[in-house]
């Protein structure tokens, strides 16, 4: 008797397992098919229409207990990252409207299964790079890398990321994320520029504007133990009624970690072009390249 009672609680494990499996299997069929639409159709009213199906399925998902573990690997359109301790994973995706401005979304799924959603102010101040915000006042980017680094005996997270703020602008994004009991932070006074003479600046965050017909790289260098992003300068805008932007000079800045903070170093190394930056798409067209603007044919880069 004892045996059938063991083989009838096993074969209920594998049929609950199996369930488990179908059912995420089921919900991730919906959730691409909602997240295609939301990225690819023509009309904007149609993508945030597909854009509130796909959050309301997403966070019912969430909270599915193995939820964690499950990869949602046919999400193709949602940015997916997992920290390298595994405590966590963060997913973000934008929805473009009519005049190509991206509104973001993001969540932050933690290993035990609880999650907090992150809500996209859609603001971008002045005071931005030198102010913390939380879940509720999030700065929304696609994230395109996660590193660990130590901070004051701690673990923290610098985030790269991405987004179209303007019809004319991009944005890439360098925020600090910080986990205290499964509470957020982003940002904190760890890049730090010193100035002859005069205070150093220290920000919680680099933000870089630049002209939606360009491309800016913001990334780890592991070879040169910095982080590494092409620098700035002001131009007129090639694209009509644009007026003023920024545009890469060709030569590179970047911030190399000293103690607790990240210091700025400036001109890292030239690199002249034969020709000026071909214009890059904005989000919505349909060129060769993916979201974050690279090419679609671009093998992926452990730090990009």
């Amino acid at each position: 008797m004892s045996r059938v009672l063991l083989s009838v609680t096993a074969l209920f494990v594998v049929i609950s397992s199996v369930v488990s499996q179908v059912n995420f299997d089921s919900i991730e069929d919906d959730l691409a098919y909602h997240a295609d639409i939301m990225i690819n159709t023509t009309v904007a009213s149609h993508r945030f229409k597909a854009a509130n199906l796909f959050q309301e399925q997403f966070e019912n998902m969430l909270k599915t207990e193995g939820s964690y573990k499950h990869s949602f690997e046919s999400l193709k359109w949602i940015s997916q990252l997992t920290s390298e301790d595994n405590k966590f994973r963060i997913f973000s995706w934008i929805v473009a409207d009519e005049n190509v401005v991206s509104k973001t979304y993001g969540y932050i799924q933690f290993a035990d299964g609880q999650f907090i959603t992150l809500n996209d102010t859609g603001e971008m101040s002045s005071d931005l790079e030198y102010e913390l915000t939380g879940s509720q006042d999030w700065f929304g980017a696609i994230y395109y890398n996660i590193m660990p680094f130590k901070s004051a005996g701690n673990t923290d997270y610098i985030l790269f990321g991405y987004r179209q703020f303007a019809k004319f602008d991009k944005v890439k994004v360098m925020d600090v994320l910080s986990i205290v009991d499964n509470k957020v932070t982003f940002g904190k006074d760890l890049f730090v520029k010193k100035i002859e003479g005069e205070r150093d600046e220290v920000k919680t965050r680099l933000l870089l504007t630049y002209s939606a017909d360009s491309n800016v790289s913001l990334h780890y260098n592991e070879n040169m133990s910095m982080i590494v992003h092409d620098n700035l300068i002001p131009r007129m805008g090639r694209i009509k009624g644009q007026g003023p932007t920024q545009l890469p000079d060709g030569s590179f800045v970047g911030y190399k970690q000293e103690g607790n903070s990240w210091v700025y170093v400036d001109k890292i190394f030239n690199q002249i072009s034969d020709e000026a930056p071909r214009p890059m798409p904005v989000l919505g067209s349909d060129a060769q390249t993916d979201i974050f603007g690279k090419s679609k044919s671009q093998t992926k880069k452990k730090r990009n």
